[in-house]
């Protein structure tokens, strides 16, 4: 890949995805965002409402607050106007990183371009709140760049480590939950088929957990107390949070292109013997375990929300367009051929 390609791939897709997200985020409410912006502003003063587990405290949401904080600072901006900004900013840097990386995976400048824009005007982000909505992008990049160490084994290497245990840390920061739940999956997988020893196996968790600390504040100075609050915060949105339960109609709606990647990939590992597969068969067994587990937590959960299903729609979404192109080399068109002739 030319370094011109490489370029053009990432500043690309970094000023489209900022000029996509900006136009339509500057003017929207996105669920919570007040209370992100009144943490940021609580967190800078010293506020005591800072621990109120009842608003933004317990997530953790780290990463926002502080580049909420930062961008307020350099623009002299109002907290949420910040938080929009930063949102935009960083969600944009992570998907231009997500396009070249499917360039990486599949040399196609069709999967890139539909990444860019499944990922920037994807309608998932209407109900989103602003840590559902950062969270996403990370997973989907830790979803893929699995995906891709397994592919090119001989690539991982110390730089490997860092970039890995960068993002698991940068998504714990935003969101424990879900973070911790694909990682154990994601680290499991690659050293479940010998990407990586054991000892690069202990060095991902100890600087994963490193760079969860640096961006998430409160690990700087009660780190234990903030890891009980952590867990505790976890349960009570799982089993103690008001009822609130989606209908199936709801989950249908939400879940439809996730359900049509997943058929079409499990047509794809049934095709296996007749076809090539551009994803591999394990990489996507793994998935829809996954996949099926996470569903049954949601839907058993007492609090469900469509925007907790928004990380695993769209690793499926990302995924689909490759399902399509991988089996439009197995079906023949021969019969429209006989039909023109007809």
């Amino acid at each position: 890949m030319s370094k011109k390609l490489i370029y053009f791939i990432v500043i690309f897709s970094f000023i489209a995805s900022v000029f996509f997200q900006w136009v339509r985020w500057k003017d929207m409410n996105f669920l919570d965002s007040y209370m992100w912006a009144n943490q940021s502003e609580y967190i800078q003063t010293g506020d005591t409402r800072e621990f109120d587990a009842r608003m933004a405290y317990g997530h953790p949401g780290g990463l926002i607050v502080e580049g909420t904080i930062i961008i307020h600072e350099i623009f002299d901006l109002g907290y949420e106007e910040s938080l929009v900004m930063f949102m935009t900013i960083f969600n944009s840097l992570i998907i231009s990183i997500i396009c070249l990386l499917c360039f990486a995976l599949y040399k196609s400048h069709l999967w890139w371009v539909l990444t860019l824009f499944t990922l920037t005007l994807n309608s998932a982000n209407d109900f989103a709140t602003p840590t559902s909505a950062m969270i996403s992008p990370l997973i989907v990049l830790l979803s893929l760049l699995t995906l891709y160490y397994y592919k090119n084994k001989d690539k991982f290497n110390i730089t490997s480590i860092f970039i890995f245990s960068l993002i698991i840390g940068l998504a714990s920061s935003i969101r424990l939950d879900i973070s911790i739940f694909c990682s154990v999956f994601f680290i499991g997988f690659i050293k479940l088929y010998n990407v990586i020893n054991w000892r690069i196996f202990s060095y991902i968790i100890l600087c994963s957990f490193s760079f969860f600390t640096l961006f998430d504040p409160f690990m700087w100075f009660m780190p234990f107390q903030h890891i009980k609050d952590l867990i505790s915060k976890i349960v009570f949105h799982y089993s103690e949070f008001l009822p609130s339960h989606l209908s199936f109609l709801d989950v249908v709606v939400i879940s439809l292109l996730t359900i049509s990647s997943f058929l079409l990939a499990t047509a794809l590992i049934l095709l296996r013997k007749k076809i090539k597969l551009l994803i591999p068969e394990s990489f996507l067994i793994t998935l829809m375990i996954m996949t099926i587990i996470l569903y049954i937590i949601f839907l058993t959960s007492d609090y469900q929300a469509r925007r907790y299903f928004q990380p695993i729609i769209f690793i499926w979404e990302v995924l689909l367009p490759v399902f399509i192109f991988n089996l439009t080399t197995y079906i023949s068109f021969d019969f429209l051929s006989k039909i023109d002739k007809s």
